[in-house]
C-alpha cells in the first residue's frame, strides 16, 4: 500500500446483483487498491470516504475516534425524490454532511436538487463527478446498432430494484404497445409487472450481466429522478444506444436531447430514427481509471498541510489521466 495516502471507504459491500452505489464503490475500491491507495482499516487512513446515509453511526463513532481525519462524502439523490416519499434518510445524509470537510456529487442534476433539499453546504468544497463501472467486466464497446444476423433491433432494459419509481409504468405501456414484429425486448432484473411480451431474466451476477447486454442493440431507461444510473452507463459502456427518461442525471449521461422521452407514447419515434441510420451515437462518459483519478484529485486537495505535497504527486503518478 501506499505510505502516505490511503482512501478508506467506509461502507458495508455485497457482493452478487445489488444496487448501483455498491457495484460503483466496488469499481472505486477495485482501482484504488490496484494503485496501492485503498486502506482497509483506520490506522493506514489517511482520509475517509463515506457514502450517502449508509453507516451513519460508524461514521459518527469513527470522526470522534480520530478527529481531524479528513472526511469527504460521496452524495446520493436527494433520496426522497428517488423513493418519492418524505424519507427519513435524508436526515443521516445531512448529519453525515455536517462531519464532512468536502463533497462528491454524481450529478450535476443531483448537486442542485440537494441544495433544494437544504443539504448543508456551508461553503464546504465539492465536485462533480459521474459514476463509472469496473473496466475489467465492462470495458469500452463500440457501437453495434444492426448485424446481418439480425432481423430485428434488439432493446433491453435492467434494474435490480423494483420500486415504482425505476420506470416499470413505462416498461409496461412498451410491452403493451411495441411492435414486436419489429423489435425484441427484454428485461433483466426484479419487476413488479408481469411482462406479456417481454422477455423476463432474473438478476444476475455483473460478469453475466455485462455479456448478456452485449447481446442487444439498444437500452431503455425510465426510472425518475435517478441521480446518475449506474445500469446506464453499464449499458453504455457495454455500446448500447441509450433511450432515457428526461429525468434525472439521465440526459447528462446520455449526452444527446433526440434519445430522451417525457412520455412512453415518444418512444417508438425515438426507436424510428435507427431504422432508418438517422442518429449516430458515440459516447464521452469517463472510465473507472479516470473517475478514480478525479476522487484521488478531489480528495487530495481537502487533505490538511501535514500530508506532504510529494506523497499526492507521487500518487497522482499512479493514474493515466
Amino acid at each position: 500500500m501506499n505510505k502516505c495516502f490511503g482512501l478508506q471507504i467506509i461502507f458495508e459491500f455485497v457482493d452478487g446483483p445489488y444496487g448501483g452505489g455498491n457495484q460503483f464503490l466496488k469499481a472505486l475500491a477495485a482501482c484504488l487498491d490496484s494503485r496501492g491507495a485503498l486502506a482497509r482499516s483506520p490506522k493506514d487512513a489517511t482520509a475517509f470516504l463515506c457514502n450517502s446515509h449508509h453507516e451513519y453511526a460508524r461514521m459518527n463513532k469513527l470522526h470522534h475516534r480520530y478527529p481531524g481525519m479528513p472526511v469527504v462524502q460521496r452524495v446520493d439523490g436527494p433520496i426522497s425524490l428517488i423513493t418519492n416519499v418524505d424519507d427519513p434518510r435524508e436526515k443521516q445524509v445531512h448529519q453525515i454532511a455536517n462531519l464532512a470537510d468536502g463533497f462528491i456529487f454524481q450529478s450535476r442534476f443531483s448537486f442542485d436538487a440537494n441544495i433544494e433539499f437544504g443539504f448543508p453546504l456551508r461553503g464546504k468544497p465539492y465536485m462533480i463527478v459521474h459514476n463509472a463501472p469496473d473496466s475489467a467486466i465492462f470495458p469500452t464497446t463500440p457501437v453495434r446498432l444492426s448485424t446481418e444476423q439480425d432481423t430485428k433491433l434488439r432493446i433491453v432494459a435492467t434494474s435490480w430494484s423494483g420500486n415504482p419509481q425505476k420506470g416499470f409504468d413505462v416498461y409496461e405501456w412498451l410491452d403493451n404497445n411495441l411492435d414486436f414484429d419489429k423489435y425484441e425486448m427484454c428485461f433483466i432484473g426484479n419487476t413488479p409487472v408481469k411482462f406479456k411480451n417481454i422477455s423476463l431474466i432474473p438478476p444476475v451476477d455483473s460478469s453475466s450481466l455485462s455479456r448478456l447486454l452485449k447481446e442487444y442493440h439498444i437500452y431503455i431507461t425510465a426510472s425518475l429522478n435517478d441521480p446518475c444510473s449506474n445500469a446506464l452507463i453499464e449499458a453504455i459502456h457495454c455500446g448500447l444506444v441509450p433511450v432515457a427518461r428526461n429525468s434525472g442525471g439521465h440526459p447528462e449521461l446520455v449526452g444527446n436531447p433526440r434519445l430522451l422521452f417525457n412520455k412512453p407514447e415518444e418512444i417508438p419515434r425515438i426507436l424510428a430514427l435507427f431504422e432508418g441510420g438517422g442518429v449516430q451515437y458515440s459516447s464521452s462518459l469517463p472510465d473507472i481509471e479516470r473517475v478514480t483519478t478525479q476522487y484521488v484529485d478531489f480528495i487530495g486537495s481537502v487533505l490538511p498541510s501535514y500530508v506532504p505535497t510529494g506523497c499526492l504527486q507521487r500518487l497522482r503518478s499512479y493514474f493515466p489521466f
